[in-house]
């Protein structure tokens, strides 16, 4: 459900902010400033009203334009609407649905937050399918158009995960020619992925979450078994982490 959310969001957010950097332009104000920079604002700002967390909206959207001229703008507009929306509505996207199953986010813990006391275990989800080593490169073609997905794991025999495709990586092979119809996933595949395993606490594992560049981080039973049980979605990770970080810097009133 969350990540469902997510990216409508993201969508829901730019569609609001370039309508607005158009009717700036129209009245005159401002029209030096691209329209692009109103999207990416009102995305940032979007999402941080709807997860309350502005550091996880402001890291997404700077990874996504790299452009260190849209800060200013996109930090006070993220402070600002998560301000607003924390006024209008107490729970997140992320954390309603925590409350609804009975766990308790207290925003007057010393803690961290109760969010982060959560295992990986708790918001895992099913894996990404895996394809085998021997995953023919036509099959591994098909996969990535009929998914979202921007990594495969690859599994051995053992079920044990061996490594990842990025969909990226595919384009180095298409000039194979007929060799391309004797390429398998051994052959494209990644070393293995940074990995999550389901009794790490959330608070553990942000170093992690950043480091990785998949949507869905891969868990595994043991680090030493690599064995794929599931993943987690990085975004809602992040997000829970984030708006746990914020809850715990805001002053008591």
């Amino acid at each position: 459900m969350w990540s469902s959310v997510f990216t409508p969001t993201l969508f829901l957010g730019a569609s609001l902010g370039s309508l607005f950097g158009t009717l700036i332009h129209e009245s005159q104000l401002g029209s030096s400033l691209p329209t692009g920079a109103f999207a990416l604002v009102g995305m940032g700002s979007l999402l941080a009203a709807t997860t309350h967390s502005p550091l996880l909206a402001i890291l997404m959207v700077f990874e996504l334009s790299l452009n260190y001229s849209v800060m200013p703008p996109l930090m006070l507009a993220c402070v600002a609407s998560t301000l607003i929306a924390r006024r209008l509505y107490p729970d997140s996207i992320y954390t309603e649905p925590l409350r609804r199953k009975g766990v308790e986010l207290d925003r007057e813990t010393p803690d961290i937050g109760a969010a982060t006391e959560l295992t990986v275990g708790d918001i895992m989800q099913a894996p990404v399918p895996p394809v085998r080593e021997n995953t023919l490169f036509a099959e591994i073609a098909d996969r990535f158009l009929t998914s979202t997905n921007n990594f495969l794991p690859v599994i051995d025999t053992k079920n044990r995960l061996v490594g990842t495709i990025a969909l990226h990586d595919l384009k180095e092979w298409l000039s194979s020619g007929h060799e391309l119809a004797a390429v398998i996933a051994y052959d494209v595949l990644r070393s293995p992925p940074y990995c999550l395993t389901p009794n790490q606490k959330l608070s553990a594992i942000f170093p992690t979450l950043l480091k990785s560049e998949q949507r869905n981080v891969p868990v595994v039973n043991t680090l030493a078994d690599q064995h794929l049980v599931g993943s987690v979605a990085r975004a809602e990770a992040l997000g829970l982490i984030s708006e746990a970080i914020s809850i715990r810097s805001t002053p008591k009133v």
